[in-house]
């Protein structure tokens, strides 16, 4: 009898135990898994255990970070940090961008690599594999993840919470539960949005975001840990029915993702659910609101969690075993780098980014230096590493699979606006191995201003400090059609063109990962056709102004911005020194006109240019920009005024200022700058204000028809410009609405519209 009282009062107290022990089931649902950071926030302030957690895609990364000892407050920070931004947009940060290596910008909208060898192959893998890029998030995960995996030595039940998360194998039409192996590997799985983001291979074969098959894995739970009260939270919805042709997103979620029932069933536990439809799968940002609507929410079950869940477990003890857990965890060092090449060969050419990792220890962040600076070289496709821990040494070996290739690329770019501003553009990129490292391009834009033709030869050198050698052909027409009222005199042209066919070679040494010293020289014949009297057209041809030009140049660059024509950060600095040596030949149109007989004339002349364009970020919403730039070039008066305003230096830092001819921005000598606010009220909108103020240093006057010019007075007038824009950067393309107002000539306003990228290859000057 006594022993069967014994015994019974060991199963209730074994029932109670259980009964007390809590698992948390999170479900995937993107940007909307920051709910969840607030349930285990309400928990903890509430003295709630919490003793396993799973989860699916954004409720597998929470739920890994919680068993990683995350509080949630970390949890929240490290969501609304900029790196992670980076992560889920796979952009790279400006403290790890290389700009060494980084092509000169270009219009396209998307570069697809080519196989000539596999065209078949080529057209099947015309369009990216993923929307978003996984470069960053392949060394993130590894930085997130490689301590606590070599704590656990590959058994999830080992973290601070145990933890498992769900991915799906596609190919056998089934869920996976993910329980034990490399933890990053396994949330990386679970998170993998087929489209969205690059799926990883585990044993072999590729896996995908765990919410195809199951999107609320409670009924696992219960399976393998048989908690005795379960806390369900719900950040999905029920498929949605694609019934809006524009949002890619929906459609995509609705084909792939299999229907889950989100409930606990009552006598299990409790779940919180959430209206979050106004939270899209990417909207980070809103990660803080969306938090606390999940806090809130929680608070108001708390009272009936509280009567479902009698034990507690103090914030302070609860901080003391997390405390203990954290200083268990290896430190991420590294004393030895293995690279391997997928493709088989080529693994020498790294060494170029890698050297000093053949010798000392080394953090993740010294890696991730050169992890970027290797990424910026086009032949890298991709490096893929893993930590490896050694319990003897304490320390970690970086594994890295490398893909390096000989690459065809084709580049696609257009711009289509309500100006005469419509372009196409096409570019072929060859870049190949050897042992001097080899990148080829051929663009071609056509439009109604802009046309151009550019064959370029680059080669790098295999040196301590990295180098190169470019060399660029370059044909190109630009066309300006304006109003008369642009102009101020009747002796300018209202209708213009610009040819220019050049030959340029730069020799270029790296200065660290943002700046570079560059040497050049070049030979250019640059034509200007033109009419010298108002309203353009008449019975001859155009005059012509003919530059026969040598020159040579010492530069420096500083740059870390990485948007083509929007920026909200990073700077630009430059110093330029130039010289010009040649012949200036004038060809009136009118054979006739004694006024403008054919006259040639010899010119030298050195020109400094400097400026310096930056970005300041005070808030996640406001930017303030500025920009300065100078220029002073000591040349004689061309043989026209209508020459002398051709050939003179452009201040042009709006879009819509390339395309048009205003001689009011034009002078040999200049000074100008101005101010950019920048309110970003989400991401990827932008509502930008510029203001900008351009003075000639000196103007030439002229007296007479041909060759009598001369400097005048300093500082003879100020001219301005106010651009304001709207602007909203997709991945793929920009489209942005502007409005224009130029001081000179009076009342000049524009409006227009632009859909792409307008983008014009530099000058022979530049």
């Amino acid at each position: 009898m006594k022993n069967g009282i014994v015994l019974l009062c060991l199963f209730v107290v074994s029932s109670l135990s259980q009964a007390q022990e809590v698992g948390i089931v999170l479900s995937g649902g993107g940007a909307k898994g920051a709910a969840h950071i607030g349930v285990l926030k309400a928990l903890e302030e509430n003295d709630i255990p919490v003793d396993y957690i799973a989860g699916t895609s954004i409720g597998s990364i929470v739920g890994a970070l919680y068993a990683m000892g995350y509080t949630p407050d970390e949890m929240l920070e490290l969501m609304m940090s900029d790196e992670f931004k980076s992560w889920q947009t796979g952009t790279v940060t400006e403290e790890y961008a290389y700009f060494f290596n980084r092509r000169e910008p270009t219009p396209e909208i998307g570069v697809f690599s080519l196989d000539p060898n596999d065209l078949k192959s080529s057209l099947r893998h015309f369009f990216a594999g993923s929307i978003i890029s996984p470069l960053q998030m392949n060394i993130a995960f590894v930085e997130l993840f490689a301590a606590a995996n070599a704590d656990c030595e590959g058994n999830f039940n080992n973290l601070f919470v145990p933890f498992f998360c769900i991915a799906s194998d596609v190919y056998n039409k089934k869920a996976l539960e993910l329980r034990g192996g490399n933890l990053g590997n396994a949330v990386r799985a679970s998170m993998s949005i087929p489209f969205v983001f690059k799926p990883i291979k585990l044993d072999s074969m590729l896996v995908y975001d765990g919410g195809i098959y199951n999107n609320y894995p409670v009924r696992e739970m219960k399976e393998n840990f048989n908690p005795g009260f379960i806390l369900g939270s719900v950040v999905a919805t029920d498929l949605p029915f694609p019934n809006d042709e524009r949002d890619l997103l929906k459609q995509i979620e609705t084909m792939v993702m299999a229907k889950t029932d989100y409930s606990v069933p009552k006598e299990d536990g409790l779940q919180v659910r959430f209206d979050l439809s106004d939270v899209g799968v990417l909207d980070f940002h809103k990660a803080e609101a969306t938090m606390k609507r999940g806090y809130d929410s929680t608070m108001m079950m708390m009272d009936e969690i509280k009567a479902r869940v009698s034990r507690r477990m103090s914030k302070e003890e609860l901080a003391a075993k997390r405390a203990s857990y954290k200083a268990r965890l290896p430190r991420l060092v590294f004393d030895n780098l293995y690279m391997e090449d997928v493709e088989g060969k080529n693994i020498q050419y790294l060494a170029q980014y890698f050297k000093h990792h053949d010798i000392d220890t080394f953090s993740i962040q010294e890696f991730k230096v050169n992890y970027f600076r290797a990424l910026s070289d086009p032949k890298i496709e991709e490096i893929m590493p893993q930590a490896i821990y050694n319990k003897s040494t304490g320390m970690f070996t970086l594994d890295a699979k490398v893909k390096i290739k000989d690459q065809f690329k084709l580049g696609l770019g257009a711009n289509i606006s309500s100006m005469n501003a419509n372009q196409v553009y096409l570019g072929l990129l060859y870049d190949k191995i050897g042992k001097i490292s080899q990148n080829y391009e051929l663009q071609g834009q056509i439009g109604n201003v802009y046309n151009n033709a550019q064959l370029s030869a680059q080669y790098f050198i295999r040196a301590r400090v990295p180098q190169y050698l470019k060399f660029t052909l370059n044909f190109s027409r630009t066309r300006f059609y304006e109003h008369e009222r642009l102009f101020l005199n009747y002796d300018i042209p209202s209708f213009v063109e610009k040819e220019e066919f050049f030959l340029k070679g730069d020799y270029a040494i790296g200065v660290g990962n943002r700046a570079k010293f560059v040497l050049g020289g070049g030979l250019a014949i640059l034509t200007d056709r033109y009419y010298q009297t108002q309203g353009g057209f008449n019975l001859y041809d155009f005059d012509r102004s003919i530059y026969n030009l040598a020159s040579v140049k010492i530069g420096f660059e500083y740059n870390t911005i990485l948007s083509r024509m929007y920026p909200i950060e990073g700077g630009d600095h430059y110093f330029i020194l130039q010289g010009f040596v040649g012949k200036e030949k004038f060809r009136p149109g009118n054979p006739n006109n004694v006024e403008l007989p054919p006259t040639d004339q010899n010119m030298i002349w050195p020109q400094l240019k400097v400026g310096i364009n930056k970005y300041f970020t005070n808030s996640s919403k406001f930017t303030l920009g500025m920009q300065f730039e100078g220029v002073y070039a000591m040349k004689k008066a061309n043989l026209t005024k209508s020459a002398y305003l051709l050939q003179a230096p452009a201040f042009t830092p709006t879009p819509h200022s390339k395309i048009i001819f205003n001689d009011a921005f034009r002078a040999n000598r200049y000074i100008a700058g101005g101010i950019k606010p920048i309110f970003t009220p989400f991401d990827r909108f932008q509502i930008r204000t510029e203001l900008y103020a351009f003075a000639p240093i000196r103007e030439i006057e002229y007296t007479s028809a041909i060759g009598s010019g001369k400097y005048g007075n300093y500082f003879p007038k100020i001219n301005f410009l106010v651009d304001a824009s709207v602007v909203f950067e997709m991945p793929f393309i920009t489209v942005s609405a502007f409005a224009s107002y130029y001081n000179y000539p009076k009342n000049n306003f524009y409006f227009g519209i632009n859909i792409g990228y307008l983008i014009f290859n530099k000058r022979f000057m530049d």
